[in-house]
């Protein structure tokens, strides 16, 4: 009997070894999910910088998606050891060869959370990592502020109105998505195709002229938005470059202005109510026009009233100028947007998030935020 038990034992425990030597399956599985999240986030994001064309975009947002997925992975691999200390060396193994970017994070995560297992998760990584960022000095203790009082709902609306040019605030996002799968049907059967036959047939320097002239043709609107925003030097700017490509530029086709100093800059309605100090409103996807915000929408309207081409010719004529610039605009954006497409986890969110990016430069007439309100825009999103 005691024999039988004896033996019992050792079976019992080898099973047990044996069962553990494996890391679990939903363990693994996590590992796996989070570093193919990463690898998607990672096509997404460069789809983004792609579109904006912009060095310093692509940095930061390569530098906010490492951050994120740094901290999602150092969770998943301490969860894991928490539950299953005696594999500490699997878990981190399977993160890193998951996950190899990521490597020196996970090491110092993990042997920050767990002193004692730190050779043995040095081990599974294959060796000892760069040392630690040095830890900041602590806060002085403050007396905590006394609770504000509960905001009324119409202050929480107003607090919404006043949201700064980066926030993000998508409350209609279920109509959106409607309004965005209405526009694709549109994009897909019509104004795809035309532009990509404009974009095949016509001469990249002719397609290249027709941009230019486009652009020469807003100049009305432009300078009615400098004077509303009291940019004298702006405006005279876009006076000059008007006169300048219009008759040396032959109506535009030729950019003159630039060659003589003459600098382009965008303006539009929706940039002087935010120069007024105007927050976004509500996100909105347009019926055929696209992505916006309220304030933006707003300024649409408005700004037709500046162009005096509403006024000197007759509907059709206005119709068929505005399809045209559509598919000019279209032709543009054919790979940026397929692109954006083939690498977005999803499609509507990515296109959202880079108007959002866009919008923000142009409404600092071309001049970059700095890095901690793409950071604080970044966190909008999530």
């Amino acid at each position: 009997m005691g024999k039988s038990f004896a033996l019992s034992l050792v079976v019992l425990f080898f099973l047990t070894t044996a069962a553990e030597a494996a890391l679990p399956a939903h363990v693994a599985q996590r590992i796996a999910a989070t570093a193919r999240d990463n690898r998607n986030l990672a096509r997404e994001d460069a789809a983004i910088a792609r579109t904006l064309n912009n060095q310093s975009f692509t940095e930061t947002i390569d530098r906010s998606r490492h951050l994120r997925v740094e901290a999602e992975m150092s969770t998943v691999v301490i969860g894991a050891i928490a539950q299953y200390p005696a594999l500490a060396g699997e878990v981190v193994a399977a993160a890193v060869a998951a996950a190899p970017d990521l490597r020196d994070s996970i090491v110092r995560n993990a042997s920050q959370a767990f002193p004692g297992f730190a050779d043995t998760i040095t081990r599974a990584a294959g060796g000892a990592v760069a040392a630690p960022r040095p830890a900041p000095a602590p806060a002085p203790r403050i007396q905590p502020a006394p609770p504000e009082p509960m905001k009324t709902a119409m202050e929480q609306d107003d607090e919404v109105a006043d949201a700064g040019p980066d926030e993000l605030y998508d409350p209609l996002e279920g109509i959106n998505r409607a309004v965005l799968g209405f526009n694709d049907v549109i994009d897909f059967l019509i104004l795809k195709p035309v532009a990509s036959v404009y974009g095949f047939i016509t001469p990249d320097a002719v397609k290249r002229s027709v941009q230019k002239a486009i652009r020469n043709l807003n100049a009305p609107v432009i300078l009615a938005n400098d004077l509303l925003q009291f940019e004298i030097g702006d405006a005279a700017v876009t006076t000059a470059r008007f006169v300048v490509n219009s008759t040396a530029g032959v109506l535009g086709l030729f950019e003159v202005a630039d060659e003589i100093g003459l600098d382009y800059h965008p303006a539009d309605f929706g940039q002087t109510l935010h120069a007024y100090g105007s927050g976004p409103g509500p996100y909105l996807v347009l019926p055929l026009l696209g992505p916006s915000t309220l304030r933006d929408g707003v300024g649409i309207g408005v700004d037709t009233f500046f162009d005096p081409f509403t006024y000197v010719l007759d509907f059709p004529t206005r119709m068929m100028v505005l399809g045209g610039k559509a598919v000019v605009r279209r032709e543009e954006l054919l790979e940026p947007l397929d692109e954006l497409r083939a690498g977005a986890i999803d499609y509507y969110a990515a296109l959202r998030s880079a108007y959002f990016q866009n919008r923000a430069v142009e409404l600092r007439k071309g001049e970059l935020p700095d890095s901690s309100e793409v950071d604080d825009m970044f966190d909008s999103f999530q």
